[in-house]
């Protein structure tokens, strides 16, 4: 045999899992493999930190001022205008503490979730408390990066962490900003 000439198997019967049709010569062609196509929808990656996001920001703005500021002393200005903003944060990462235990089975995987989520929630509040609210235009830029990129794939757990933290730390600034007008 030649390096040109290539041989081909026939497959008379259908392999389980695989949509087959018959072409005009009788011979049978494989159309669809039996994987199931990604679901059209909202991944969960994008709604949960939204929904967590504004329900942190929503608790911290009814219990920053008055329960946790006097309980630990932190009266002064800066606290007052930051505080609700950064205690949001905290309460973001109890419950990405909370959803990892459904997540993952194993305690290495759900630390670097939390890693991801935590490092990455704080920076971004950081930013916003620091830089202004200018940065929350950054960060959605980044959110909106790491879903386009990351969208289509199964992450490993830092990662997943670090696009939950994205999404929750626009979230967070949204609600604080929502709790204010509203509230």
């Amino acid at each position: 045999m030649s390096g040109d000439d290539e041989t081909v198997e026939t497959v008379d019967e259908p392999v389980a899992g695989l949509d087959t049709e018959s072409n005009d010569e009788g011979e049978e062609v494989t159309v669809t493999g039996g994987e199931s196509a990604a679901p059209v929808g909202v991944n969960w990656q994008v709604w949960v930190p939204v929904v967590l996001g504004l329900v942190s920001s929503l608790l911290s703005k009814l219990t920053f001022e008055a329960h946790v500021a006097p309980m630990l002393g932190l009266t002064s200005d800066w606290w007052l205008a930051n505080g609700i903003l950064l205690f949001s944060g905290d309460i973001f990462t109890f419950s990405l503490f909370v959803f990892s235990i459904k997540l993952y089975a194993d305690w290495g995987s759900r630390v670097k979730f939390l890693l991801g989520g935590t490092l990455t929630v704080s920076l971004c509040l950081l930013g916003v408390v620091y830089l202004s609210v200018i940065c929350w235009g950054f960060i959605i830029l980044g959110w909106i990066l790491v879903t386009v990129v990351w969208g289509q794939y199964r992450l490993s757990p830092p990662r997943t962490g670090i696009w939950l933290g994205f999404g929750g730390a626009v979230a967070i600034v949204l609600g604080n900003l929502l709790t204010f007008f509203i509230l």
